[in-house]
């Protein structure tokens, strides 16, 4: 074939391809018929038979069939060896199909190992491939009414711990626990699942998750259903129960304790169980136990349960532990149960006695859990020790330790509420709240940023000297109230 025949042929195949719609223009249709001719003629092809084949498509095209009738007869056979290479754009579609397996990317499980079973629904699965190996992006919980009953589902199948963690997670994002909208509700389908990941065989990683999600569970709520909400409550005291690890029990006493968990009260249930374990906490020599059953133990009001100072000698015991951790969380549960005594209870006298020795420890957060006790005893005597011997107090009161958590993971510890200075203001601010001589620490703004300076710094360059100032003016009015 010779090059004009050869381009031609190109022409030709642009030509067709370009022909291949529903509708060909007269113009177009004349372009082929010219072509087809030239074609003929460059490559000798002027047989009977390819002048028939060439009409009979030209009728085919006309008649309103395909365009794509005319590709496969307008180029004549031949025997003879082409010596023009083939067009570059055949090449691009003779490349063989790949059939290898693409990888999941590392720490991404396959659905097999997650559903070996196949129990997963096409959404539940379209679910799952949103994990990335460690989470489910936040997105996922935009739609709650969606997803949420698709979490439950995941976190109930899923063979794979970091997974089922993973969904928990997100069931605990997509459900209802207050007064909110888009979002599911808990129900027996959603506690059943949780209960079943509330057990000492599951995973330690997909257990912590579960006892997030229990937390806001057994929250009272106009949202939930109280029986559910017992069931779950039940099954974390039992867990808790049987736990020897002091890692997990301080798990499981923080998902009760935020519940507002105290003696004598319908939280307990009349559980000796529940309450042995709050005990024997607090009792422990594990530090970050003790403190943190002391810190979500909630004492309650005598007024309300005759029973709630079960815990009274048992806390104050623990102020001579050993850990300033230990004494800085037993101090701040008294603070709590200072508030509901009256000043003719004898423990109040006992606690007014303990903060005033615990003001001068050595420790920062004992003197500042110390000065808060006196705010909740509520007394005016208290203001002239205050002035007088805190202002200067620029120490920063903070509780900075680490612990394991029950996965093995580090979890840092620590608080940092400011200095004692502060904290004495804050009392003074508490005490006069309402009376002719008010302090008013709000009037300050103090500078938290990160590289502000120490907020005693700052207590001591604005505030100080107007309290002391303020002190001067208003002592013989305090002192009578005080005494009235």
């Amino acid at each position: 074939m010779s090059r004009a025949g050869a381009k031609c042929v190109d022409h030709a195949i642009d030509d067709r391809r370009c022909a291949g719609g529903s509708r060909t223009s007269r113009h177009r249709l004349v372009a082929i018929v010219v072509c087809t001719a030239v074609l003929a003629v460059a490559c000798g092809g002027t047989d009977d038979a390819s002048d028939a084949t060439a009409a009979s498509d030209i009728v085919a095209m006309t008649d309103g069939s395909p365009a794509t009738s005319a590709v496969t007869t307008t180029v004549p056979a031949t025997t003879e060896a082409s010596s023009i290479d083939p067009p570059a754009t055949s090449a691009q579609t003779t490349e063989p199909a790949t059939t290898a397996l693409v990888e999941p990317a590392p720490g991404v499980p396959t659905v097999a190992e997650v559903d070996p079973n196949g129990q997963l629904s096409p959404a539940a699965l379209e679910l799952l491939a949103m994990f990335d190996g460690e989470r489910f992006p936040s997105d996922a919980s935009d739609d709650g009414v969606a997803n949420g009953p698709l979490f439950v589902e995941l976190a109930r199948v899923s063979a794979v711990p970091s997974v089922t963690a993973a969904a928990l997670d997100g069931v605990r994002s997509t459900h209802c626990f207050f007064d909110e909208d888009d979002c599911t509700l808990v129900t027996q389908v959603t506690t059943d699942m949780l209960l079943g990941r509330l057990t000492l065989e599951t995973d330690p990683g997909v257990l912590l998750s579960a006892l997030a999600l229990a937390d806001p569970v057994m929250t009272d709520s106009p949202v939930h259903d109280e029986v559910l909400a017992d069931e779950v409550r039940g099954e974390v005291i039992a867990l808790g129960t049987a736990s020897d690890d002091s890692r997990l029990t301080s798990a499981v006493l923080g998902a009760l304790g935020t519940n507002g968990f105290f003696p004598g009260t319908a939280a307990f249930r009349g559980s000796t169980e529940l309450e042995e374990l709050f005990r024997t906490s607090i009792a422990s020599p594990e530090p970050a136990l003790a403190y943190t059953a002391l810190t979500q133990l909630n004492m309650g009001n005598p007024d309300d349960a005759g029973d709630s100072d079960n815990f009274y000698g048992v806390v104050v015991a623990e102020l001579d532990d050993s850990s300033a951790v230990v004494r800085a969380g037993a101090l701040d549960t008294l603070r709590s149960f200072a508030e509901f005594l009256d000043k003719d209870d004898p423990r109040w006298a006992e606690l007014f006695s303990i903060a005033d020795t615990a003001r001068i420890d050595a420790d920062p957060i004992i003197r500042r859990n110390a000065l808060k006790i006196w705010g909740s005893l509520g007394d005016l005597v208290a203001i002239p020790t205050l002035i007088g011997d805190h202002l200067d107090d620029g120490a920063d009161a903070e509780i900075d330790f680490s612990f394991e958590r029950y996965d093995g993971s580090e979890a840092p510890g620590g608080v940092n509420y400011g200095s004692v200075s502060l904290a004495a203001l804050e009392v003074v601010t508490e005490l006069t709240r309402g009376t002719d001589f008010e302090f008013d620490l709000f009037e300050y703004e103090f500078d938290r940023g990160f590289d502000a300076p120490p907020i005693g710094e700052q207590v001591a360059e604005q505030a100080a000297p107007d309290a002391r100032e303020w002190f001067v003016a208003n002592e013989a009015a305090i002192a009578a109230a005080a005494n009235g």
